[in-house]
């Protein structure tokens, strides 16, 4: 079940709560799931939208087409793994601002118990908040830049031929 949100603003709301909060925890419960509940005086940050990740992935195709990283072509790697590479980059380069990540964007990394492997998760760019996208997509215009990247134009065409040609 995704996560839904629901905001209190009066005692009336908060009477009939109770309902919606058993009904939404009985339907997890079923699934054989565990139900997590955050009661907060904070509204929750703006998700990405549809418009960002379009921006975003076709700044990543301009700088993939177009650039060298340390004398490779991106090009040279699939694009998921050039996408990681960015992400990586981007994280790094937070750290060395001393810019706080929050710990839901953070790589996870861990041995494989059966064959000794090191395994790494990046967290999924869909997951980020409209405030981290902005920075995430402010470091792709900077890198691009540095790149030497021209950036197409319209951007959001160049996404949806990217998306056609994956499927």
């Amino acid at each position: 079940m995704p996560t839904v949100t629901r905001q209190i603003a009066n005692p009336e709301e908060f009477q009939s709560i109770g309902n919606f909060v058993v009904e939404c925890i009985g339907r997890i419960l079923k699934k054989g799931g565990s139900a997590y509940i955050t009661v907060s005086d904070e509204a929750p940050e703006p998700t990405r939208d549809n418009i960002d990740n379009a921006c975003v992935h076709a700044k990543l195709m301009d700088i993939w087409k177009q650039a060298e990283l340390s004398g490779i072509k991106a090009c040279n790697y699939d694009f998921d793994t050039f996408k990681a590479i960015m992400i990586s980059w981007f994280m790094h380069e937070l750290k060395q601002m001393g810019e706080e990540i929050p710990e839901k964007y953070k790589t996870k990394s861990t041995i494989c118990p059966v064959t000794g492997e090191l395994i790494s998760v990046r967290a999924s760019t869909t997951k980020y908040s409209k405030k981290f996208i902005a920075q995430f997509k402010h470091f792709l215009d900077s890198t691009g830049i540095e790149l030497n990247v021209v950036f197409s134009d319209p951007k959001l065409k160049q996404y949806d031929d990217f998306n056609k040609s994956s499927r």
